[in-house]
């Protein structure tokens, strides 16, 4: 396989934008080198990647092609799986993107393959440049549609796999959404004692990281 189109979304711009096979060119359509060159500008000014199944499939996918068309490695970026982190935190009959935006009534779903795969694939394989742009299309929507899923999966996700909202604020603020907190009681460690939080915005739970008592 080779790397078709490369979809993406900045978290805070109303942009979802989706690089093709067909704007960057290689020596045929098959060459996705100036793809990969392009996907991975984008993939180093990011300070965290959130991806469905990107730990197991995409991440790995790039690696293999970079090595393939001799291009340098990814870098060791810190990317959040919304399909393993639902799988670990949630008990549902599926984890597939489509399913989740179903269940978290997201605004955009996921658009049905229909009658467009294989068929896509195939005639992508053959040049067809319509069925690549169809593939765009698809994409694009699925970026719009990880972006609803993420954000609404965020008070369930465990703190170490956040970049915290709060980085260059003074107001102590969620770890998710950035917005402000209120004391809720006490979080207990074996040995320690936090001071327990929960968000005005997304309910997500925390504590803070100093303890306000330890086992003597």
């Amino acid at each position: 396989g080779f790397v078709v189109c490369f979809g993406y979304k900045w978290q805070g711009d109303s942009a979802v934008r989706c690089l093709t096979i067909l704007d960057h060119p290689g020596a045929d359509i098959h060459d996705d080198t100036e793809l990969l060159k392009a996907a991975v500008k984008v993939i180093n000014e990011a300070d965290i990647i959130v991806a469905h199944y990107g730990e197991e499939f995409d991440r790995k996918f790039l690696r293999a092609r970079l090595l393939h068309c001799g291009l340098p490695p990814l870098p060791d970026t810190r990317l959040i799986d919304t399909c393993l982190l639902a799988r670990a935190a949630l008990k549902l009959s599926s984890n597939r993107l489509g399913n989740l935006a179903a269940f978290l009534n997201c605004r955009t779903g996921k658009m049905e393959k229909g009658q467009g795969w294989p068929d896509w694939w195939m005639n992508a394989l053959r040049g067809d440049r319509g069925a690549i742009r169809q593939m765009a299309i698809y994409c694009k929507q699925d970026v719009q549609c990880l972006e609803e899923v993420y954000h609404a999966l965020r008070p369930v996700i465990p703190h170490k796999y956040l970049l915290h909202a709060g980085i260059g604020k003074t107001d102590y603020v969620c770890a998710a959404c950035g917005e402000a907190v209120q004391s809720r009681g006490f979080y207990f460690s074996a040995k320690k004692k936090y001071r327990r939080y929960c968000c005005t915005g997304c309910g997500k739970w925390g504590h803070e990281a100093k303890a306000v008592e330890s086992a003597r």
